[in-house]
């Protein structure tokens, strides 16, 4: 019974870290300006613009 009780515990850590703490970072803003110092001192760093993706599938309005 009680390896059952530290499963369920260790079950739930777990899905709070699968799944809570990287939302976190994605709401993190990244400015323009980081942006273009971090592309300036390092030639090979590539940007996805996601914001784009998201505007044309209707989750983001384009206006934000």
């Amino acid at each position: 019974m009680r390896s059952k009780k530290l499963f369920t515990v260790f079950l739930a850590l777990a899905g709070l870290f699968l799944f809570a703490v990287p939302s976190v970072y994605a709401l993190n803003e990244v400015s323009a300006v980081n942006t273009y110092s971090a592309l300036q001192s390092d030639p090979t760093a590539v940007i996805f613009d996601t914001r784009a993706v998201d505007e044309h599938n209707g989750l983001v309005p384009p206006w934000s």
